[in-house]
């Protein structure tokens, strides 16, 4: 089954201070038997940013079947993570140029 089945494709968090985001999902990327979920924010300007932010999250599923993400404070960890993301991101570009190609 496809990772990003188990999420919606827009969740809302909320921040330290009390206020709520909404991230689209991008992508669930499996990486070393643990699971991150690669979000960007819905804040109206997304469609007109050149270079959006991407946020990597940790999942983690709690004893009672909830979803909670934690920040990842390792740099090499969060760096893996984004090149596990853009790998999907190539993979997906080119399965389209194939089928574009057909």
């Amino acid at each position: 089954m496809d990772a990003m089945n188990e999420y919606n494709s827009v969740i809302t968090l909320t921040d330290e201070n009390g206020n709520e985001c909404e991230f689209d999902v991008m992508d669930v990327v499996e990486l070393d038997g643990k699971e991150y979920a690669v979000l960007i924010a819905l804040d109206g300007d997304v469609e007109e940013e050149l270079d959006p932010e991407l946020i990597i999250l940790r999942v983690v599923h709690t004893p009672d079947n909830y979803v909670s993400f934690e920040k990842i404070e390792d740099e090499a960890e969060l760096n893996s993570v984004f090149e596990e993301f853009y790998s999907h991101v190539e993979m997906s570009i080119n399965a389209m140029e194939s089928d574009d190609e057909d």
